[in-house]
């Protein structure tokens, strides 16, 4: 973003560092994001040689929240990753 954008008091500017992050997709209720979440880091790290390195994760939505409900947007979660 560009320094001199003025970001309203109800939102938070983080920087995203660069880094090895696993990525995918889902299009569901909060709960089912959770649900394949727990099988990232329950089975697909450990089996994979992974840990969460200690940088923010983030999402990019395909459309705005304000147009669709959370669980009808189709949204990429970006987690993080480091070797074990």
């Amino acid at each position: 973003i560009d320094p001199a954008v003025a970001i309203p008091m109800e939102l938070n500017k983080a920087e995203i560092k660069g880094g090895k992050y696993a990525a995918f997709k889902i299009k569901n209720s909060l709960q089912s994001a959770i649900q394949v979440l727990n099988f990232f880091y329950d089975l697909w790290l450990p089996e994979n040689g992974y840990k969460i390195a200690d940088i923010y994760g983030f999402e990019v939505f395909s459309e705005s929240p304000d147009s669709k409900s959370y669980q009808e947007i189709e949204r990429e979660i970006y987690v993080p990753i480091e070797p074990a």
